[in-house]
C-alpha cells in the first residue's frame, strides 16, 4: 500500500471508495502525514452536514487552506459576498489561488459521500472540472461520487483504491494485532480473524479490543458477523462494559456532539477533565479521531457514536436533548453559528435553532454566507420561522436575488404581520421594532426594483428616505444605488456622479465588495440611458474588473454587466465586439441582476440576427424571450419583444406576429393617450413605442410622428438623451413615410446635435435605408453635423455595402453599380419594384401581396434608398435599367 501511495503521489485525482470502517480515513491520514513529513503542502477537509450548498463547500475548502497556513487574502473578499457569487466563481477563484502558490498542493477530502444528493455536490464537480496542474485531490467516500471517472481514467489522471485494496492482508492483520499486544496469537487464529472480518479494519480493531483480557478467539469469531445488531452488542459488551465508570459517563455525555474539544466536553459533562479524558480515549483507541493537527477537535467513529447515542437514550431519554442544548449555547457564545444551530436541531429544540438563526442572519447575510443561510433555514419549520421577522426579511433577500419573487413576497408578508404583532406587545423594544421596520422597507424596495415595478419602488424609496438616524452603511449604499436605478427607469432628473459617489463611500465603509459590482452595473445603465456611452462603458468595465477579482472574465459574476456592455458596443457600431461579448457570456443574464440585462441581450441579438439574415433565429428569440418574460412576470421584457415583433413584421411583411405578442390594453384607442408625463416609466415608453410602430403599420404617419416628437422632447428635457435620440429618429422615419423628407432631416439634425460628441451609430442605420437616404441627400462636408453624417454613411457602407454618398441621383449608373443595386435588394423588394414598374398603385400592390398599404410605403422608401432615387418616376426608370421591366 505504501508503494502505491508513493506511485500516485502526483496523480491529479485519487479516489478511495469503500464501505464504512474499511480504513479510508486511516489511509488518508497516513498519506497526509507522509506528505507533511516530506515538507510538502497538504490540506485536510472532513465533509460534514454543514456543507449544504456548493458555496458552503468552497468556503469550507478556503477555510481549511487557511488553517493549513495557506494565505487566502487574494480571495478573502469572496467570503463577504452580498449574493452574486456562484459555484463557478468560487471554483475559479480557488483554482487561481492554488495556481498562484506555484507548488504542489495535496487536498484531502474525507466523507465525500455526505455531499451526494445535495446542492453542494455541484461544488465538487466544479472543483474537479477546473483542477489546476498543481492540485492533487485525494477523495474518500463510502459511495462512488458522480464524477467523470471514465474520462479521467482514460487520460491517466485517476488512481483508485476500493474495498478490496483496503482489506488487510494476513501480514497486515498480524502486524496490527501484534501492535495491539496480541503477539501470542497463532497464525491460524490471525487468518481466521481476518477471514471473519474480511479484512475490515474496524472489525479487526473491535476484535483486538475484545481479545484483551478475553483470551478466546472463538468468542471473537462468533461476535463479528457484520450485522448491525451484533456490532452494537459487541460495542456494549466488549467495549463500553470494560471501561471505567468515569470513561463510560464521559462517552455517553459526549456522544450527541458532532465534534468536540476539551472546553466543550467540560461544558456538557459538567466536569473539568475534558482534556485528560480525550487523551485517555485516544490512548485506548476508543474510536475517536482527531480532526486537526493540533489535537484540538475530535469526533467519534460514526458507528460508535450511534451506539453510544442509543445507549444514552436507554439511560435517560431526555439527556441527549439537554446535552445538545448546552453544546448549542457553547457554540453560539463562540460565534460558531452553524454548529450552534445544528446542535439545537440535534436536540430537537426548533425554537432555539430559529432564535439563533434570527440573531445571526444579518451577520451571515452581510458576510456573504448566503448558502449557509439557505441551508440552515431549510431545517426550520415554517411555523417556527413565522415568529422571527428578521429571519424572514433576510430570507426574502435570498429569494429576491434569485428571482423567486413569490417566495420573497410570502416571507415579507409574514414578517410584516409579526412586526405588527410585536408593536401591540406591552414589553416591545421600540429600537428593535424601528430597525425591523427599516429592514422591511428596504426589502420591499429591493423586491419592487428587481420585479421592475418602479411605481412601488418609488413609494418604498420615499418611505425609506423619510427615516432618520439610520447608520447601516450597506443599506444606505443600496438605497442610493436604487435611487439611480429608479430615476433611470422613470425619466427622473438626478446627478448620477453624486449619487454614485455616495453609494460607493458607504460600500467601502461596510466592506461590501460584491455589491459594488451590482452598483457599477446600475451606474452603467443610467449613463447608457443618458446617452453617455463612454461613461457607461467605464462603469461596465469596472464591474467586470471587480467581478474578475473573484473569478475570471467569463464567470457569471464578472459578466453581470456583459449584456449591457454588448448593447453599448452595438449602439456605437462595434457590432463584432458586441457579438463576441454575448457569445462569450451566453448565460450570464439569466436569473441575476435586473430585467435590463435580459432586455439588452434580447434587443442586441435580434438586431444582429436580423442584419445577418438569420430570420429563423429571430423567430426563436422572439418566442424564447416572450416565454422568459412570462415565467418571471417581467412586463418590460414582454413589451420589448412585442415592439421588436411589430418592427420585424413591418420589415419582413409578416402578418402573424402582432396577434402573438401584443395583448389587449397594450395600445390605447388614441395615440394621445400614450403621451409622456411626469413619473411615467420605461414600461409606459415601450407601450408608446408599440403604438407608434402600429401607427406606422397602419399608415397613420402624421399622428405617429407627432407622438414621437413629444416623447423626444420629454426625454431630452429630463436628460435621458438615448431615449430622445431613438424617438427623434423614429419621428423622422414617420415623416419620410408621410412624404416630408425635409422635415425628417430637420428631426434627424436635432438628434445629431444631441450626439455630436458621441460615438453613436446603430440607432441611425438600424432603421434601414429610409433614414440613411435622407441623411445622404443633405450631407455636405463643412460642419460637425456633416462629419457626423459622413461617419454614419461610412458605417452603413461598411455594414451593408450600399451606394456611396454621391449616388442619390437618378442618372443611369454603370454596370458595376447596377450589379451592386441588385445585390442590395431582397426578393420582396424586387417583387414590389417590378409591380411599381408595371404601373401598379400602392393599394393594388398591398392587396396582391397581402400587406398593408403602410407597409408598401415603408418598402418603397427602402427601395428608393437602395437604388439611389427619391421619386416614383425615377424608380420606374431604374427598374427598367435593372432589367426588371421592359
Amino acid at each position: 500500500m505504501a508503494k502505491r501511495i508513493d506511485e500516485n503521489r502526483l496523480t491529479p485525482l485519487v479516489l478511495v471508495q469503500a464501505p464504512a470502517g474499511y480504513g479510508k480515513t486511516s489511509l488518508m491520514t497516513e498519506w497526509f502525514g507522509q506528505i507533511i513529513r516530506d515538507g510538502e503542502t497538504a490540506v485536510w477537509l472532513s465533509i460534514d452536514h454543514n456543507e449544504q450548498t456548493a458555496l458552503d463547500f468552497f468556503v469550507a475548502i478556503l477555510m481549511a487552506m487557511h488553517h493549513a497556513n495557506i494565505p487566502i487574502a487574494p480571495v478573502r473578499d469572496i467570503l463577504t459576498t452580498e449574493g452574486f457569487t456562484t459555484p463557478r466563481t468560487l471554483s475559479i477563484a480557488t483554482n487561481n489561488l492554488l495556481v498562484s502558490l506555484e507548488r504542489p498542493i495535496h487536498l484531502f477530502l474525507d466523507d465525500v459521500h455526505l455531499l451526494k444528493g445535495r446542492p453542494s455536490e455541484e461544488g465538487l464537480h466544479e472543483l474537479v472540472q477546473g483542477m489546476p496542474h498543481n492540485l492533487h485531490l485525494i477523495v474518500a467516500s463510502r459511495e462512488l461520487p458522480s464524477l467523470p471517472l471514465g474520462k479521467m481514467r482514460a487520460r491517466g489522471r485517476l488512481a483508485e483504491f476500493y474495498a478490496q485494496d483496503l482489506r488487510f492482508t494476513s501480514a497486515e492483520t498480524r502486524e496490527l494485532l501484534d501492535g495491539e499486544g496480541h503477539t501470542d496469537l497463532a497464525s491460524e487464529d490471525v487468518d481466521e480473524i481476518r477471514s471473519c472480518t474480511e479484512g475490515w479494519v474496524s472489525g479487526l480493531r473491535l476484535a483486538s479490543i475484545a481479545l484483551k483480557d478475553a483470551g478466546s478467539t472463538k468468542l471473537i469469531r462468533s461476535g463479528l458477523t457484520g450485522r448491525r445488531r451484533a456490532i452494537e452488542a459487541f460495542f456494549a459488551e466488549e467495549v463500553l462494559a470494560r471501561q471505567t465508570t468515569e470513561i463510560q459517563d464521559f462517552l455517553l455525555k459526549t456522544a450527541p456532539l458532532s465534534q468536540m474539544c476539551a472546553s466543550l466536553a467540560d461544558t456538557v459533562t459538567g466536569t473539568t477533565n475534558g482534556r485528560r479524558m480525550i487523551v485517555e480515549l485516544e490512548k485506548l483507541g476508543l474510536f475517536i479521531s482527531s480532526l486537526d493537527d493540533e489535537g484540538v477537535w475530535y469526533r467519534y467513529h460514526h458507528l460508535f457514536s450511534d451506539f453510544l447515542l442509543r445507549r444514552l437514550e436507554d439511560v435517560d431519554p431526555n439527556m441527549a436533548a439537554q446535552i445538545c442544548s448546552k453544546a448549542s449555547a457553547w457554540f453560539d457564545e463562540k460565534g460558531h453559528v452553524a454548529d450552534a444551530f445544528n446542535h439545537a436541531i440535534r436536540g430537537n429544540d426548533i425554537e432555539r435553532a430559529a432564535g439563533i438563526f434570527d440573531r445571526r442572519c444579518l451577520t451571515l447575510a452581510y458576510g456573504g454566507e448566503l448558502g449557509l443561510l439557505a441551508g440552515l433555514a431549510a431545517q426550520i419549520p415554517s411555523a417556527a420561522l413565522a415568529r422571527f421577522p428578521c429571519a424572514l426579511i433576510t430570507l426574502a433577500w435570498l429569494s429576491i436575488t434569485g428571482w423567486r419573487f413569490v417566495d420573497a413576497g410570502t416571507a415579507l408578508t409574514l414578517a410584516r404581520a409579526r412586526i405588527e404583532q410585536m408593536k401591540r406587545s406591552s414589553d416591545v423594544d421600540l429600537r428593535e421594532v424601528r430597525q425591523l421596520d427599516y429592514l422591511l422597507l428596504h426589502r420591499e424596495l429591493m423586491l419592487a426594483v428587481f420585479m421592475d415595478d418602479m411605481g412601488e419602488a418609488q413609494t418604498y424609496l420615499d418611505a425609506i428616505m423619510a427615516f432618520e438616524n439610520h447608520h447601516d452603511e450597506y443599506l444606505i449604499g443600496t438605497v442610493a444605488t436604487s435611487e439611480i436605478y429608479i430615476a433611470a427607469q422613470k425619466f427622473g432628473r438626478i446627478n448620477i456622479p453624486a449619487l454614485s459617489s455616495e453609494a460607493t463611500v458607504n460600500y467601502e465603509r461596510n466592506g461590501s465588495n460584491y455589491v459594488a459590482i451590482w452598483h457599477q452595473t446600475v451606474v452603467g445603465i443610467a449613463y447608457l440611458r443618458a446617452g453617455d456611452i463612454e461613461r457607461a462603458n467605464a462603469a461596465f468595465d469596472e464591474a467586470h474588473r471587480q467581478g474578475g477579482q473573484f473569478g475570471d472574465e467569463r464567470s457569471r459574476l464578472a459578466g453581470i454587466a456583459t449584456p449591457l456592455q454588448a448593447e453599448a458596443y452595438y449602439l456605437a457600431g462595434r457590432l463584432e465586439e458586441a457579438k463576441a461579448l454575448l457569445a462569450d457570456h451566453h448565460a450570464v443574464a439569466s436569473e441575476i441582476g435586473h430585467v435590463d440585462q435580459l432586455v439588452a441581450r434580447f434587443k442586441v441579438l435580434v438586431r444582429l440576427k436580423e442584419a445577418s439574415g438569420d430570420l429563423t433565429a429571430v423567430d426563436r428569440l422572439l418566442a424564447d424571450n416572450a416565454a422568459l418574460a412570462a415565467s418571471y412576470g417581467f412586463e418590460r421584457l414582454r413589451l420589448a419583444v412585442a415592439v421588436e415583433a411589430v418592427r420585424y413584421q413591418i420589415r419582413e411583411g409578416r402578418s402573424d406576429l402582432i396577434g402573438r405578442y401584443i395583448r389587449e390594453g397594450d395600445i390605447a384607442d388614441t395615440l394621445d393617450k400614450h403621451s409622456p408625463y411626469g413619473g411615467i416609466t420605461t414600461i409606459g415608453e415601450l407601450k408608446a413605442l408599440l403604438a407608434v410602430r402600429m401607427a406606422q403599420l397602419t399608415g397613420s404617419y402624421s399622428e405617429g410622428a407627432r407622438l414621437a416628437r413629444r416623447w423626444k422632447e420629454f426625454a431630452q428635457r429630463n436628460g435621458w438623451f438615448m431615449s430622445a435620440t431613438e424617438w427623434g429618429i423614429l419621428a423622422a422615419q414617420m415623416e419620410v413615410l408621410n412624404g416630408e423628407r425635409l422635415k425628417a432631416f430637420r428631426s434627424l439634425r436635432e438628434v445629431i446635435e444631441i450626439n455630436i460628441a458621441t460615438t453613436l451609430v446603430s440607432p441611425f442605420i438600424s432603421e434601414g435605408d429610409v433614414i440613411v437616404s435622407v441623411l445622404r441627400e443633405h450631407v455636405a462636408h463643412d460642419s460637425p453635423v456633416d462629419r457626423f453624417i459622413l461617419n454614419l454613411l461610412a458605417h452603413h457602407v461598411q455594414k451593408l455595402g450600399h451606394l456611396p454618398a454621391g449616388a442619390s441621383s437618378a442618372e443611369a449608373p454603370d454596370d458595376f453599380d447596377l450589379s451592386e443595386m441588385m445585390d442590395a435588394l431582397n426578393s420582396k423588394e424586387v417583387e414590389i419594384l417590378k409591380l411599381v414598374g408595371n404601373g401598379r398603385m400602392n393599394r393594388e400592390i398591398a392587396t396582391s401581396l397581402g400587406l398593408t398599404e403602410g407597409t408598401i410605403k415603408w418598402y418603397l422608401n427602402r427601395i428608393y434608398a437602395k437604388i439611389g432615387v427619391s421619386r416614383r418616376a425615377q424608380a420606374v426608370k431604374r427598374a427598367r435599367q435593372l432589367g426588371l421591366i421592359h
